[in-house]
């Protein structure tokens, strides 16, 4: 993991505003919102995790989502590419995803 990435995700998970280049965090009312290029692509709420590509299924995309689900859901829950689609799990990740954090107390 990128160190930017790192810091990114530890702020976000700590709902703590951050801002490095191109990735920022903002907290708005206790929800943290986690942005790469002035798109958000990550919310995070006391239970839910919603995570988007907004779009831009880059590999910097890719690198901060997988940051987020590692630290927040844990290593079984990576983005990964075949024939150009993305997939958690198996499943297509369709350009958005909602986790309900209760599942994963």
């Amino acid at each position: 993991m990128r160190k930017i990435t790192e810091e990114a995700v530890n702020k976000f998970i700590n709902k703590e505003a951050f801002r490095s280049g191109n990735t920022k965090v903002e907290v708005r009312e206790g929800i943290a919102y986690f942005y790469l290029h002035d798109n958000c692509i990550s919310i995070l709420g006391d239970e839910t995790l919603f995570i988007s590509t907004c779009g831009w299924e880059t590999k910097t995309t890719k690198e901060r989502l997988n940051g987020i689900l590692f630290k927040v859901l844990g290593s079984s829950y990576q983005i990964r590419q075949k024939n150009f689609i993305w997939y958690i799990k198996d499943e297509p990740l369709n350009g958005t995803k909602v986790f309900n954090l209760k599942d994963f107390r």
